[in-house]
C-alpha cells in the first residue's frame, strides 16, 4: 500500500481540492499498483524554512514496499512526479523535495 504524504507551507486553501487524487492517480501509474491502494494526505500550514526563504514549498514522501530501493526506478520516477506537483501547487519545482523510503513487507499491509 503505497503511502504518499505532502508537508507544506501553503494554507489548504492555495491547494486544489483534488491534489491528492491527482497523485494517488500518479503514484499508482509510477508503481503500477491499483490506485484503491494509494493513501495520499497533505499536512498544510506547516511553519517551513527551505533554501534559505519562508517562500511556498513542499516535502512528498513517498512510502512504499522495497520498490524504490531500486536506485534506477527511484531516478526515472522523479520527472514523472514534479510536474503534477509543480502544476497543482504552483511551487517551483527548486523548491519541491520528494523522498522515496522503501518499507519492508512485514511493516505495510491494508487491513480487511
Amino acid at each position: 500500500m503505497p503511502l504518499c504524504l505532502f508537508f507544506t507551507n501553503l494554507k489548504r486553501s492555495d491547494l486544489p481540492e483534488d491534489l491528492e487524487e491527482r497523485m494517488a492517480k500518479t503514484v499508482s501509474d509510477v508503481l503500477n499498483q491499483p490506485v484503491e491502494w494509494v493513501f495520499c494526505m497533505s499536512h498544510c500550514d506547516m511553519p517551513a524554512f527551505l533554501a534559505g526563504s519562508r517562500d511556498p514549498g513542499m516535502v512528498c514522501q513517498i512510502h512504499a514496499k522495497v520498490i524504490f530501493n531500486n536506485e534506477a526506478l527511484a531516478k526515472e520516477s522523479f520527472p514523472k512526479l514534479f510536474p503534477v506537483l509543480k502544476e497543482a501547487t504552483k511551487i517551483p519545482g527548486d523548491r519541491i523535495i520528494i523522498e522515496f523510503i522503501p518499507v519492508e513487507d512485514p511493516y505495510a499491509a491494508i487491513g480487511s
